[in-house]
């Protein structure tokens, strides 16, 4: 095997295999005639990318490391490498300042891509895809008691008419719906770095498609088809909490509520040993006004942000800090949000278009979580 290979375009082949496939995956690079493909296989799934910008003088294929590949590739200026698989089975890289040397793998140990044809299938805009994961993968960053619910993952679910993507760490739940007809119905549990990656892979292209197998969810978005199996266990009864009825709700901008919670915020950062999931941030809600406050043993801050459509009593509930800012950075684009709830003891509810975040409030020392029957919680 022979190639001369446009040195950017095969580090965005091999970045984002490594990416989608794990840190540690080997690739079986595969060239022909018609073109050249770089597989690569890690614990719970894989990728398959096709890569452009090759001229190749020798058909081949050779299974190696990417990691060495990877940061020779980065660290080079040239625009243009060769790679050639010498016979004592060892594959180099050039470039005009140096070369690297690897061992080559069997290719038995590169799987195929599984066949999804007839799997329930959506295809939807790269970028509403990439909008809705930055809307819900935040809620499923922190592992979360108890232990037997799996919450480190983002839930598919496609529905005759739309497809949801939700997530939750239990004292939180962030959903989104994009309205789309799909083939079928189907759902799937993913990794939460899987699906980032699948995120980052559709960056400027036009489509992305997913569709679910029964234990694995196959993803294709320009060059990229790679694949993931589900996560097995509990996920967290939560399905219907947004059908709950929220009467109260009030509309502010977003972009000057998360600076208000983004700047509160600093004051709870001032005591040593204060971990960043555990922040507290207040929320007062008035006729006409948000007060968004936090406070340290240290330090203190409080802001006003203009809202409109409420006119009851005011009333304080403290809520995680850095969940809400995280939700408010991800649709801080947007004209308005609105700030939902039952009643002053109730979870908040952040929404905007088919996006929603549900933040569970701290009943006195310990935050409330979504499986809590309180008295005072409306989610029973």
């Amino acid at each position: 095997m022979k190639l001369i290979a446009n040195r950017a375009q095969l580090l965005a082949a091999v970045s984002t295999v490594l990416h989608t496939a794990g840190s540690d995956a080997r690739g079986l690079l595969a060239a022909d005639a018609d073109g050249a493909t770089l597989t690569a296989n890690g614990y719970d799934g894989g990728a398959v990318y096709t890569i452009d910008g090759l001229t190749v003088k020798e058909a081949g294929s050779a299974v190696f490391n990417l990691n060495g590949v990877a940061a020779v590739l980065r660290g080079s200026v040239e625009e243009t490498v060769d790679l050639d698989l010498l016979p004592n089975g060892r594959i180099v890289l050039r470039t005009k300042s140096g070369r690297l040397e690897l061992p080559t793998r069997e290719a038995g140990s590169i799987l195929a891509p599984p066949e999804a044809d007839d799997y329930p299938s959506v295809e939807i805009p790269a970028a509403e895809f990439r909008r809705a994961v930055a809307r819900v993968s935040f809620a499923a960053d922190r592992r979360a008691k108890p232990a037997s619910w799996v919450t480190t993952g983002v839930r598919f679910a496609l529905a005759k008419d739309c497809l949801i993507l939700e997530a939750t760490d239990t004292i939180g739940l962030a959903m989104c719906r994009i309205e789309v007809k799909g083939k079928g119905t189907g759902e799937s549990l993913l990794p939460v770095k899987v699906v980032r990656a699948w995120s980052e892979a559709a960056r400027g292209q036009e489509t992305t498609a997913i569709a679910f197998g029964p234990s694995v969810a196959v993803f294709r978005s320009g060059p990229l088809l790679a694949w993931a199996a589900g996560i097995s266990g509990r996920y967290p009864p939560i399905n219907d909490l947004f059908d709950k009825r929220r009467p109260n709700r009030m509309s502010t901008p977003p972009r000057e509520l998360l600076a208000a919670a983004e700047l509160s915020m600093v004051a709870a950062d001032q005591d040593e040993g204060v971990v960043p999931g555990d922040r507290r941030l207040t929320l007062k809600v008035k006729p006409s006004s948000l007060e968004v406050s936090a406070m340290s043993e240290s330090a203190t801050a409080r802001f006003q942000v203009k809202a409109a459509g409420y006119k009851g009593d005011q009333f304080v509930v403290e809520l995680h800090g850095q969940r809400v800012v995280e939700y408010l950075s991800a649709i801080e684009d947007e004209k308005t949000v609105s700030v939902c709830w039952q009643n002053a003891q109730a979870a908040i509810e952040f929404s905007v278009g088919g996006s929603h975040y549900l933040a569970m409030p701290f009943y006195e020392r310990e935050p409330a979580r979504l499986s809590d029957t309180p008295a005072t919680d409306p989610i029973e």
